[in-house]
């Protein structure tokens, strides 16, 4: 099935300046690098405004870089490249591991982030990581912190005339990392998922992050701050866990949908259920108690 798009142009530019001014120049212009995520939106009625695309493909943007603490990904670098280890990093191969192997093989990084839908599981995986994005306008570059990277669902906080570069997460802050994530169907999306990022010493969790994505979450993916803030700092056991689970019965900022095929508050007690079970995935025989 070909994109349902009314397309006038199409360019392949060989620069990040020159692709940047076209989508500057171009009012109804759309960057595309594996096209999955037009492919499917367009096939769904939602980008009938846009005839004109600019690939990225030329642009040299493929690549995964480890430098000391950090660990760098090109915006264009297919999710495929991104297994078996090559990050070091638990959640990414995890989250890489749980997307079709269609999508794999022609999704990119940079994709997953530019769609801002929830239900993209790499975004959920770098907002847990406190990971950023290096978007440029083909004049300047500019770094984006992944908690100030969308506007909303659909709306990513970067200009039209700029693209996204690379990716950029800590590789030594987290010990301890695990993406969970439930789906209806082998190949559908996420309806709810939990990235979750902890630095554990000895049967104590000294640092934790948490995101929470999913098609079925009522906006962007989000942090759980009030939960982590209850758990940093104190030791694992079963009263923990429990205590995170209620956390996130109760929080206010957490909204799912309700549909005919779970509740709002069915999704919640997922999340929390999934936070469980992460924790105790990621500590093993760490934490005695739990």
């Amino acid at each position: 099935m070909p994109f349902k798009l009314d397309l006038k142009k199409y360019h392949a530019p060989p620069s990040t300046r020159e692709a940047c001014d076209i989508l500057a120049s171009e009012e109804n212009s759309m960057p595309i690098a594996g096209g999955t995520g037009i492919y499917i939106f367009s096939n769904k009625g939602m980008m009938s405004n846009v005839d004109t695309l600019v690939n990225l493909g030329k642009l040299n943007l493929s690549f995964v870089e480890k430098d000391g603490e950090k660990i760098r990904i090109g915006a264009t670098t297919r999710l495929s490249d991104m297994g078996a280890g090559i990050t070091g990093i638990q959640m990414l191969d995890e989250a890489v591991q749980s997307i079709p192997k269609e999508v794999r093989h022609m999704g990119t990084m940079g994709g997953q982030i530019f769609t801002a839908f929830p239900a993209f599981d790499l975004s959920v995986c770098l907002l847990a990581l406190n990971g950023s994005i290096s978007v440029t306008d083909g004049y300047r570059d500019k770094e984006i912190a992944m908690s100030n990277v969308y506007n909303a669902m659909f709306d990513p906080a970067i200009p039209r005339s700029s693209i996204i570069e690379s990716v950029e997460a800590p590789a030594t802050k987290f010990n301890r990392t695990t993406y969970q994530k439930f789906s209806y169907t082998k190949h559908g999306f996420s309806d709810v998922s939990l990235a979750i990022a902890m630095r554990v010493e000895g049967d104590f969790i000294e640092d934790i992050s948490l995101a929470v994505g999913g098609g079925s979450l009522d906006s962007e993916p989000i942090k759980l701050p009030h939960v982590e803030g209850a758990m940093r700092g104190n030791e694992i056991d079963q009263e923990l866990l429990d205590m995170g689970f209620d956390s996130i019965l109760n929080s206010t900022g957490l909204e799912f949908y309700s549909d005919h095929k779970s509740s709002s508050d069915y999704r919640k007690r997922m999340v929390g259920t999934m936070l469980r079970r992460g924790v105790k995935k990621l500590t093993g025989g760490v934490a005695a108690h739990v």
